[in-house]
């Protein structure tokens, strides 16, 4: 008879980010397993939101960690030292661009393995410098299913914080470039700034108004 899998995980689990929605997943699909899972809250999100079942069953896992296994930190790698464990570390992250911050590489080399979810982020990482283990790993996302609605309109849509990093005006700029106003396209752009405040939107619309 195996034990079971007893797993740390420390993560945003209670915010309404891409990293907590992912970090929710991944605990729900490891409770299937019948793991043993703890949770670690990271709160960077002022914002609060109903999560639903999956937020009910992390918040419902939130305690001391009983000798894991295994910690899992999902997080930017500048954080992982302050949620190590005397046990495995693992950080699980990823980046947009083809080289990732020179300040992240030390804190990924300090852990025992790297979790990325796609094969081009896995290939990144090494070229930067990251020299332990890096395993490829499906991040938790279950989409829900969704009735597709026939539109004259072909929409692009896109999810993001409105930062450098995820080069907003770029994307702007190819749409207006590759389309003109007589072709029946559409970008939705679902954003925000620093927070999601008033002014944060108008400072995002003046930067779109200065680009067009």
């Amino acid at each position: 008879m195996t034990s079971k899998l007893n797993i740390n995980i420390a993560g945003s689990v209670l915010d309404a980010s891409g990293y907590g929605q992912f970090t929710r997943g991944f605990v729900k699909e490891w409770v299937k397993k019948d793991a043993d899972i703890t949770i670690t809250p990271i709160t960077l999100d002022a914002d609060k939101a109903e999560l639903g079942q999956d937020g009910k069953l992390c918040q419902s896992l939130i305690g001391s960690a009983r000798n894991p296994d295994a910690n899992i930190v999902f997080m930017v790698p500048t954080l992982f030292e302050k949620y190590k464990l005397k046990t495995k570390n693992i950080g699980f992250t990823m980046f947009e661009a083809s080289r990732v911050p020179d300040v992240w590489v030390d804190p990924c080399n300090k852990m025992d393995a790297i979790f990325v979810p796609s094969v081009w982020n896995a290939n990144n990482f090494k070229e930067s410098g990251v020299k332990v283990p890096i395993r490829v790993v499906q991040p938790g996302i279950e989409l829900p299913p969704m009735a597709l609605k026939k539109s004259d309109i072909f929409t692009f849509y896109s999810i993001f914080q409105w930062t450098a990093r995820k080069n907003p005006l770029g994307l702007i700029k190819a749409f207006w470039v590759a389309f003109s106003g007589r072709d029946d396209v559409q970008l939705i752009l679902k954003t925000y700034g620093r927070n999601k405040s008033l002014s944060e939107n108008q400072l995002i619309m003046q930067e779109i108004a200065k680009l067009k």
